[in-house]
């Protein structure tokens, strides 16, 4: 996989990504993708096509889409819409794991037996909590725990 994304300027300012591997055209000439690995930046700058380092995205983001900018330099930089990454789920194991070594375990366990037998088995045989998943909101308030208590938990959890 290549570290750039290949780019043509349609118009003044106005960027097409060129899928990798895809021929294009100039001037009513067919250009092969090749030449995008063959042919230096200022050569293919004379034909509006531009080899753009590909932007770095946050590991906790994702990319909804991305545009291309010419910047005060003049070179042509990606820019990317991103949005906040959904909390990263964890195992039953590590969930419980946490709420011993925070002493909270068997309080937990207390609470879960005093509700009604969908709220046990989504506690005793889910493959995955989030961080916000009902049960554990719930719990978490029944217990007098914060949302700053649930975030401590849960870094603790994907630790173990």
């Amino acid at each position: 996989m290549t570290a750039y994304v290949v780019v043509k300027e349609t118009s003044v300012n106005v960027f097409e990504e060129i899928a990798e591997g895809a021929s294009f055209l100039f001037n009513d000439v067919l250009h092969p993708w090749q030449i995008t690995e063959l042919w230096s930046d200022e050569e293919l700058e004379l034909i509006n096509v531009y080899r753009v380092p590909c932007a770095v995205v946050p590991a906790d983001k994702l990319v909804t889409g991305s545009t291309f900018i010419r910047d005060a330099n003049g070179d042509v930089q990606q820019v990317l819409n991103l949005v906040d990454a959904p909390p990263a789920p964890v195992t039953p194991r590590q969930i419980r794991l946490a709420l011993t070594q925070m002493g909270l375990r068997q309080a937990v366990e207390d609470y879960v037996k005093t509700q009604d037998i969908s709220v046990q088995d989504s506690w005793n045989y889910a493959t995955e909590f989030l961080r916000d998943n009902e049960l554990i909101v719930a719990c978490a308030g029944a217990l007098g725990k914060t949302d700053g208590d649930l975030d401590v938990l849960f870094g603790l959890a994907r630790t173990l």
